[in-house]
C-alpha cells in the first residue's frame, strides 16, 4: 500500500475533514506545493520528523516558509541529542517518504507552530511527492493533539 492509500485509509476511518490532491508533478517543497495549486507559501505547512533516538519520532508541523529553530526546541523539550531523521529514519518512524510526509496518520510526538492557528486552510504533505493534504488546521489539533509552541526561527 502506498502513502496516499495509507492515508485515504486513515481520513476515512478517523471522519477527517480533509482531501488529497494528486499532481502530475513533484511537490517535495513548499514553494513546489505552493506553484502548483497557485496558492500562497503561507498556507503550506510542512512536517519535519527529528528523533532523539527513540522509537517515537518528533514531527514539527510549522509554516511552509519558515524555519524550524532547532535549538530552541532542543531547549524547549529538553532533548541534546533532537536531530532531524534521515531518510531510513523517516520511513521506519512515519511510514512515509521525505517531501510526502503529512501531518496526520501515524504515531508521534506532534508539535505545532503556534501561527498556523491563523490560517483558514493549509496544504501539507499528502503521502507521496505528488500529492497534498488539503486540511484546516483546526483538525490536525483535533486528531494529533499536538503541542503548540513557537518553534520557527
Amino acid at each position: 500500500m502506498d502513502g496516499i492509500e495509507r492515508l485515504e485509509r486513515f481520513i476515512k476511518e478517523k471522519s477527517v475533514d480533509a482531501e488529497i490532491i494528486r499532481t502530475d508533478d513533484s511537490v517535495d517543497s513548499s514553494r513546489k506545493t505552493a506553484s502548483a495549486i497557485n496558492e500562497s507559501e503561507d498556507l503550506i505547512a510542512k512536517s519535519i520528523c527529528l528523533t532523539d533516538g527513540s522509537q517515537m519520532p518528533i514531527v514539527v508541523i510549522l509554516a511552509g516558509n519558515h524555519k524550524i529553530d532547532l535549538k530552541k526546541l532542543r531547549k524547549e523539550l529538553k532533548l541534546k541529542n533532537l536531530r532531524l531523521a534521515n531518510d531510513d529514519e523517516l520511513l521506519r518512524l512515519t511510514g512515509y517518504e521525505r517531501g510526502g510526509i503529512p501531518p496526520i496518520g501515524y504515531e508521534a510526538r506532534f508539535i505545532m507552530e503556534k501561527d498556523l492557528l491563523d490560517r483558514p486552510v493549509l496544504y501539507c504533505g499528502g503521502g507521496t511527492k505528488n500529492s497534498i493534504l488539503k486540511i484546516r488546521p483546526g483538525e490536525i489539533i483535533r486528531i494529533d493533539k499536538p503541542e503548540m509552541m513557537d518553534i520557527k526561527r
